[in-house]
């Protein structure tokens, strides 16, 4: 296992140094381990209970249409002729300005008992309604009252996406490896410029595609000294033909309640982040700040996500007390 691990790291590090940073369709989320099913479905029913959750994340927040995003998300475990499975939703919109891109997707997991933990194998099925092309996102600045404007060329598609992704997870720690767009969806977007008399107007449209990515992601939970604080350094990388991301965490958690920590995300900048657990509810804030692309001119970014998990019990029929009548 480790020399796989190993071996996987050192390659995308290889990657990644040949790659020039440039627009990428997939914006990150910062809070990547409370989020694992987005970008790799072996994930769903990864514990014993129903997990759903709602999360809000502001891109670039000192310029105008920036991209907000809105994910519902949804697994839980399930047992079906004595196996173990894992079942999950996802529902996400992405808005620029007045233009929209949705997203549905259903997930299913294979899960196998392997050592003090669970190998999962998952496959994703989801259908994009495109409207705009998030990977032509620029920062068009006004040279008169310096407003900054995020365009995008406009799309008008319907597609279908696969992904897929394997992972092995236990109470202490968990490694997944996921493949986005295998299916690479193609169309045509309509490029945009800038006017001087008319504004923002239409000019001819390119064929363009959702590209193929690759991930690893892999955490632990340290105890420390047999207290009630815990450590999690955690590692995210995320790599397609024209971009990356690279997030080095680490979560300071206390009895299991109050959590606080911060990430480093290579040359694009840095995050910090904090939360709140009560009863089966958690409470998720993330704040990045941005040194590099777009982000450099834009602003920071926000994130706030609120999950929540049920105990399958709540969803088991309980037996019922049985009455004994005795007829005198």
């Amino acid at each position: 296992m480790r020399r796989v691990v190993y071996i996987i790291l050192t390659s995308l590090g290889l990657l990644l140094l040949s790659f020039d940073l440039k627009a990428q369709w997939d914006l990150p989320y910062t809070q990547f381990w409370d989020n694992k099913t987005s970008v790799n479905p072996s994930f769903a029913g990864e514990n014993d209970k129903i997990s759903a959750s709602v999360l809000y994340k502001q891109h670039w927040d000192k310029a105008k249409d920036a991209p907000q995003v809105v994910q519902l998300s949804a697994n839980s475990p399930l047992k079906f002729l004595g196996l173990a499975h894992g079942v999950g939703i996802v529902l996400s919109n992405t808005n620029v300005a007045k233009e929209r891109n949705s997203f549905m997707a259903a997930q299913y997991t294979y899960k196998h008992k392997a050592g003090k933990g669970w190998l999962n194998a998952g496959l994703q099925l989801g259908v994009y309604d495109i409207n705009f092309d998030a990977a032509s996102c620029y920062l068009n600045i006004d040279s008169i009252d310096d407003e900054k404007t995020v365009i995008a060329n406009l799309v008008d598609k319907k597609r279908v996406d696969l992904s897929a992704g394997l992972s092995w997870t236990s109470n202490r720690f968990f490694v997944g490896v996921g493949v986005n767009h295998i299916n690479e969806p193609k169309y045509y977007s309509l490029k945009l410029h800038k006017d001087n008399d008319m504004g923002v107007i239409a000019n001819d449209s390119t064929l363009s595609k959702i590209p193929i990515s690759y991930n690893l992601m892999a955490g632990c939970n340290i105890r420390l000294f047999n207290t009630l604080f815990e450590l999690q350094p955690m590692v995210f990388a995320r790599i397609d033909d024209v971009s990356y991301d690279l997030n080095a965490a680490m979560q300071f958690v206390w009895n299991e309640k109050y959590s606080a920590g911060t990430a480093w995300r290579g040359d694009k900048g840095f995050s910090i982040f904090a939360g709140l657990s009560v009863s089966n509810m958690s409470f998720k804030y993330a704040f990045d700040q941005n040194r590099n692309g777009i982000g450099k001119d834009a602003g920071s970014n926000h994130e706030v996500m609120v999950q929540y998990n049920f105990d399958l019990d709540l969803f088991r029929p309980k037996p019922q007390p049985h009455k004994s009548i005795r007829l005198l």
